[in-house]
């Protein structure tokens, strides 16, 4: 007796749409974390998935009624969840001790990056913008040595986990709208993170979800303070997206190829420490210093 082969689960998710054409997927954090994690499921044959950008602009009322909350939403069959309750029914309906693995050592480590990045971008002088500057590389530098230490491709071991899924779109905003409006470049010296991030620019969940700089740019438009002007919006909605999935070329730095030694970190004994030079960021204090223990200490924002 032949038996049907059991029918995929159907995901759909609703994900804010680019704020210059209202089609394609915009650059909303949350949204592309989670795309990133129905994708990879969907790649693996876990589930069916549909994602269905909506134009904020435009807010369809029978999509807005099902939770009454903004994208993105996580529609499993007749059951509507904002994101606050996507976690639970994910971790429930498709179990994952590796994608939805719980460590709180990793979520403390990169749980700050993020507003760092905004103090950055909204400081108004000089020493403001200096002190946040330093805040920032702090929070680069803690996830460097936490990746030195891993000695894995990615933050919690060699699969990918929701905590990458939630790391590296923010990491993707720190680069294209950093460099846009700060001329900040992520230093060069943090070996392991340029590691980590060209790993992430090789896997199809991130390339395939990814915004266009033009959205990531545009995304902190009227917030960041700066002299960048960027496109006309008339102009920008008719210019061809671009999509900045490249690294610089920085030497031992390949995908899948983890560094062996770098800027005092030995791999031998597990002691991993990066200091970088930040003397080209406004300052001439270092930013790095070490207590009693050997750990780390850096100026608080």
């Amino acid at each position: 007796m032949m038996t049907s082969e059991r029918k995929k689960p159907e995901i759909e998710l609703f994900i804010k749409a680019s704020n210059i054409d209202g089609v394609r997927n915009g650059a909303c954090i949350f949204c592309h974390k989670w795309f990133m994690v129905l994708y990879q499921k969907s790649k693996s044959n876990e589930l069916a998935l549909t994602v269905t950008t909506v134009n904020m602009k435009q807010y369809p009322k029978e999509i807005k009624e099902l939770t009454h909350s903004q994208p993105p939403i996580l529609l499993n069959e007749d059951l509507a969840m904002p994101e606050e309750r996507i976690l639970d029914h994910l971790r429930e309906e498709f179990p994952d001790p590796e994608m939805f693995a719980s460590r709180d050592n990793v979520k403390k480590k990169i749980e700050n990056v993020y507003s760092k990045f905004n103090h950055f971008l909204a400081a108004t002088n000089e020493e403001s913008e200096q002190r946040a500057e330093k805040s920032l590389l702090y929070e680069l530098q803690t996830i460097n040595n936490h990746l030195a230490h891993q000695m894995t491709n990615y933050l919690c071991g060699d699969q990918l986990s929701i905590y990458d899924c939630e790391l590296m779109p923010k990491l993707q905003h720190i680069r294209v709208a950093g460099r846009a409006y700060k001329k900040f470049e992520i230093p060069h010296a943090l070996s392991y993170l340029w590691t980590y991030i060209a790993n992430m620019y090789q896997l199809d969940a991130f390339k395939e979800t990814c915004p266009a700089d033009q959205d990531i740019i545009a995304n902190y438009r009227g917030k960041a303070k700066s002299d960048f002007i960027g496109s006309p919006r008339a102009q920008e909605a008719l210019e061809q997206p671009t999509y900045t999935l490249d690294t610089p070329n920085i030497p031992g730095i390949f995908p899948g190829i983890l560094p062996t030694k770098t800027n005092g970190i030995d791999n031998g004994n597990h002691h991993h420490q990066t200091s970088i030079d930040i003397s080209n960021y406004g300052t001439n204090s270092s930013l790095h210093s070490s207590n009693s223990n050997g750990e780390d200490e850096y100026p608080p924002y």
